[in-house]
């Protein structure tokens, strides 16, 4: 389960940590990608998008509790659910329904839309792409949301091809929704309507999972990366 290019916690806010790990996505492009751990009561943690985690790296997860949920946020952030889950006794899988046809061989605990993750957490979906299905997660203690590839904010990633890949779906240098999303949605309706869920939340950290979180005034950087791709809300 070890990875180079993976780091132990990184402290975000009151009840919220970074696990930062990088994904080699084809020779020359790299894409840079984060677990988030939040707090969902004494105690207990919720791991969104688990990473490849080393030893140390669960060591250090076990120091700040029990790990209730590990979370597939998307029907993309799927791959490291099953070395996670043994790695971190007891913990068990929350996913988007779709995910059961797509990993018939993992073991679905329950779904998002029905999960209750814990006093502290409340899962939001994203309507309107049927063949993404992302949650997003809002930690209300620290006012954090977490989402996954709804919005990107890479800034020079690593990789000599790393700005033509970027490039190409909006997002290099930049805090933006990607093309890929934009041609996902297929009831423009219903996805403006969720985006316009989360922005009713007071919403201190954005936390993605591909680029460089922010750290106050999220609702203004979630509107204006949606707004990027698809007009005024």
């Amino acid at each position: 389960m070890s990875n180079p290019d993976s780091s132990v916690l990184t402290p975000f806010a009151d009840g919220v940590w970074l696990h930062k790990h990088v994904m080699r996505m084809a020779p020359g492009t790299s894409l840079p990608c984060q677990t988030t751990l939040l707090r969902s009561a004494p105690g207990e943690l919720v791991c969104v998008s688990p990473g490849p985690f080393s030893a140390a790296d669960v060591e250090a997860i076990s120091a700040l509790g029990t790990v209730t949920w590990l979370v597939a946020p998307n029907l993309f952030h799927h791959l490291h659910l099953r070395p996670a889950q043994e790695a971190l006794t007891g913990s068990r899988i929350a996913a988007p329904a779709g995910l059961t046809q797509k990993r018939k061989n993992l073991t679905i605990d329950s779904e998002l839309a029905t999960v209750d993750l814990g006093p502290d957490i409340q899962a939001f979906a994203i309507e309107g792409e049927p063949g993404i299905q992302e949650f997003a997660l809002y930690h209300r203690p620290s006012k954090t949301l977490v989402v996954t590839d709804l919005i990107f904010n890479l800034q020079k990633p690593a990789g000599f091809l790393s700005p033509l890949m970027f490039g190409l779906m909006g997002t290099y240098n930049r805090l933006a929704a990607s093309r890929l999303v934009k041609f996902m949605v297929k009831d423009d309706a219903a996805f403006r309507a969720s985006v316009r869920r989360l922005l009713d939340l007071e919403i201190d950290g954005l936390i993605m999972a591909h680029g460089t979180p922010i750290t106050t005034d999220g609702n203004q950087a979630l509107r204006s990366a949606i707004e990027v791709r698809f007009g005024a809300l």
